[in-house]
């Protein structure tokens, strides 16, 4: 794991995470030589960190509803080579405008070797592939020592013009450890910050809080602080890291007020900021018309519509500004046939309309869905991304797929809260995929080992998050990167692949792949015996702890859905079981597993199943789950021997 020097900093809502863009951004004077020695960093401290924070000092001062000033001073120690990544990057767009940027680095002993400034940073757009425009930057700084330890300190002053976007303050990092670091907030009384803290025990922070006739101030430092290690399935870092997370509750974005008093205040606010933006025209009007003429049922007219979203428009990025929360208009869409998330949702909110559908868009956290802790009880933006919500149906849409079945929204979309966006009324609600959806991987496998070389029918069968990936790998590769993508799957490669038909449902969340091939070999023969991993072409081995270690945080796991297999392969005539024949089930808090060997005539027949559990077990129970897959894993690596009497 890198040591990664860049401080968050998010788009979309550039508040909440969109693309979970963590950059850390660091500030500090010039100071005498010696000082920050790395010798002078106690020994307790050092244990198990790749970087020391010596000293930070981050400061948030609000002025207005529309200008604050950021802060930031930070002086860090490097330790460790192989978790350096050597860089630093600071990130300014329209609404963060940065000055007073300085960058020293100093060796071992704390002695000064160079001083940079602004113009020795190179500069860089952020996104780069799908975006369509964008003013979003960052500037860059290498750091190459050959040396280690070594020490960088960087000023910097953020003036920032939207309050939506004062950030929350990261203490700190897995690996680091802290020596000092001390965090103040400053606000007029009339213009309300709310704060709270996560993952912060009280033994471990000093707080105080100020109030004059104007202002209210309030500071935390953090003193000491030993490094946090990431361990093997660690819950997301949410979860783990202590955070600070700040909002204002009163705020201006282009000339529309908002609020963060509640769920439903920031959700007016979202849909004012976009109220012009879903005016059909006649010419949408017209195309819907065509689109549903002959419709059996609202569900039809919605399916029909979709798939003309889906084949008509292309998604692009947009973060211009205002634009990484307000759409482009429908008409702008319509036209130039691509639109970002909430363009599409809106867009597509604008077709539902013509048909006289009701639908409402919503605002989501599109990825791993731990990877951001939604508080019901503290109302800030954590969204990147948007959907589309027909009540309806209750029924909800991903607008940026190109192949997503009606009422599928994906793995990264489904099983979490997302902000219905309405004037009036609008709520959390949990997301989920239309019906009831399997989340499985179903291998069906026929060897036909009779010949001088195997022959192998091989049927692989995806459902739900399975299926995901492929279906974007039927549409944008060609049959040569298809059939690489295939062979990436299998353990045991063919000398030659005779045939390659991979499809999915349209209908369906579900994507399948029907192959033929050889293989030099399958087993193998010494003498009259025959040794074989029967499953070999496709074993599903989970990783797990080669060595026992003291698991100090709880886990997290991440299992979705079923694995299953069948095996069956066509033996020359005359062999008999000697040893090794499998026929066991196990259940436990993590999962179950069940396996079967069978031998009726030639015919060698193994099945398998494997279902994990998800969810966040105790630390004391980590190493009752390395045992567990520890002997799944050795049941799918373990040899059958046939004998031939």
């Amino acid at each position: 794991m890198k040591v990664n020097n860049i401080h968050s900093l998010r788009l979309f809502d550039l508040k909440g995470p969109l693309f979970l863009l963590l950059f850390f951004l660091y500030s500090g004077a010039m100071l005498g030589g010696g000082e920050w020695s790395a010798d002078k960093i106690s020994a307790s401290i050092k244990e198990g960190a790749s970087i020391v924070t010596r000293l930070q000092i981050e400061s948030l001062e609000v002025l207005g509803k529309t200008k604050s000033i950021y802060k930031m001073r930070h002086i860090y120690t490097v330790l460790d080579k192989d978790k350096d990544d050597g860089a630093v990057s600071i990130y300014y767009g329209e609404f963060f405008k940065l000055s007073n940027i300085s960058l020293t680095i100093y060796d071992a002993s704390g002695d000064k070797v160079k001083t940079y400034k602004k113009n020795d940073f190179a500069d860089h757009k952020l996104f780069d592939g799908s975006t369509l425009q964008d003013d979003i930057r960052y500037l860059t700084f290498p750091i190459q020592r050959a040396e280690y330890p070594y020490t960088v300190e960087i000023n910097y002053e953020r003036l920032i013009s939207c309050n939506f976007l004062i950030p929350d303050f990261y203490v700190q990092s897995y690996d680091e450890a802290i020596e000092r670091k001390e965090i103040s907030i400053k606000f007029p009384k009339d213009l309300q910050i709310k704060m709270k803290s996560y993952n912060i025990d009280k033994e471990d922070v000093i707080t105080e809080a100020q109030t004059s006739d104007n202002t209210e101030t309030f500071s935390w430092v953090f003193k000491d602080k030993k490094a946090l290690k990431f361990e093997t399935n660690s819950p997301p870092s949410s979860e783990v890291l202590p955070l600070i997370k700040c909002v204002a509750e009163k705020f201006v974005m282009g000339k529309v007020e908002g609020s963060m008093d509640s769920w439903e205040s920031f959700s007016s606010f979202m849909y004012q900021l976009n109220q012009d933006r879903f005016t059909p025209t006649e010419e949408i009007k017209t195309v819907v018309a065509g689109l549903i003429e002959g419709a059996e049922s609202e569900f039809d007219k919605i399916d029909r519509i979709y798939s003309y979203l889906k084949a008509n428009m292309r998604y692009v990025n947009v973060s211009l500004g205002v634009g990484g929360w307000q759409s482009f208009p429908a008409e702008y869409v319509h036209k130039n046939k691509f639109g970002d998330c909430k363009a599409l949702s809106y867009y597509m909110k604008t077709l539902l309309s013509v048909a006289g559908i009701e639908s409402y868009t919503a605002a989501t956290y599109r990825g791993e869905k731990r990877e951001v802790r939604l508080d019901e009880n503290f109302t800030e933006n954590v969204f990147n991304h948007m959907i589309l919500y027909i009540p309806g149906q209750d029924l909800f849409l991903e607008c940026t797929s190109r192949n997503y079945p009606t009422g599928y929204v994906g793995s990264d979309n489904d099983q979490r809260k997302c902000l219905i966006v309405k004037p009036n009324g609008g709520m959390l609600k949990e997301v989920k995929n239309r019906g009831e959806i399997s989340d499985f991987s179903f291998d069906d496998i026929e060897i036909d080992i009779t010949d001088e070389f195997p022959k192998v029918k091989y049927r692989m069968e995806k459902s739900g998050n399975h299926q995901e990936d492929w279906r974007y790998i039927i549409d944008n590769y060609s049959q040569n990167d298809k059939e690489k993508y295939f062979l990436s799957f299998l353990d045991l490669p063919p000398s030659k692949i005779e045939n390659l038909d991979i499809k999915y449902d349209k209908e369906n969340a579900i994507a399948i792949a029907n192959a033929e091939f050889d293989l030099l070999k399958f087993g193998n023969v010494t003498g009259n015996r025959f040794f074989v991993n029967v499953n070999a072409i496709n074993r599903l081995v989970i990783e797990n702890e080669k060595e026992k270690k003291e698991r100090k945080e709880n886990f997290y796991l991440n299992f979705r859905g079923a694995y299953k297999a069948k095996v069956t392969v066509h033996l020359p005539s005359g062999y008999q079981v000697e040893h090794g024949m499998l026929d066991q089930k196990v259940e436990s808090p993590f999962g179950a597993y069940e396996v079967k060997t069978t031998l009726d005539e030639n015919v060698l027949t193994y099945t398998r199943t494997f279902n994990g559990k998800e969810g966040l077990f105790q630390a004391d129970q980590y190493e009752d789950y390395n045992n567990f897959i520890k002997a799944f894993n050795k049941i799918e690596n373990s040899r059958l021997v046939l004998v031939k009497p």
